[in-house]
């Protein structure tokens, strides 16, 4: 028989203390979440890569002599369709997806023009692969060939259908 608490009145004493150990893990539940993480580069909210974002990212070398931006475009239709294999067990594509960039490079001269090209992303690390340099989503760092720094990246927009 369980016993009650002071003076027989109230709940069960084994009903209580369930009721106090629910009310501690969610309390640490609650003060964990209150830290968002900081967002990753073209990831929505739950953490995957958004299909239908556009992202800008603005890179400048460490010395400030040249900067390239990089303006990561909607994946196209088929590319959003097959989204849907990644979350079948044996049947994903893998640990990267590829998006198309436009890419703008200013030196000391000017502008150059504007190319189309083809960026890794990584769906498994935080990183992009392209045009011969890797960027990490979550530092913002931008490295060569080699893992050589060249300098940093700093996000300046994403919109899409879900941010």
């Amino acid at each position: 028989m369980l016993g009650f608490g002071a003076a027989g009145r109230g709940m069960p004493i084994k009903t209580s203390l369930i009721g106090l150990g629910f009310f501690l893990i969610s309390a640490s539940v609650c003060a964990a979440q209150d830290a968002p993480a900081k967002p990753l580069l073209l990831a929505t909210k739950f953490g995957e890569l958004c299909t239908m974002c556009v992202a800008t990212l603005d890179c400048a070398t460490t010395d400030g002599t040249a900067k390239t931006t990089y303006t990561f475009q909607k994946k196209t239709f088929l590319g959003q369709m097959l989204t849907v294999l990644d979350f079948v067990p044996g049947l994903g594509r893998g640990s990267w997806e590829t998006r198309p960039v436009k890419i703008s490079d200013t030196n000391g001269t000017g502008t150059m023009a504007a190319r189309m090209e083809t960026a890794r992303l990584s769906l498994k690390e935080s990183k992009i692969e392209v045009s011969g340099t890797t960027i990490d989503r979550a530092t913002g760092n931008w490295a060569g060939a080699n893992n050589a720094p060249l300098g940093q990246c700093t996000w300046t927009d994403q919109s899409g259908a879900s941010k």
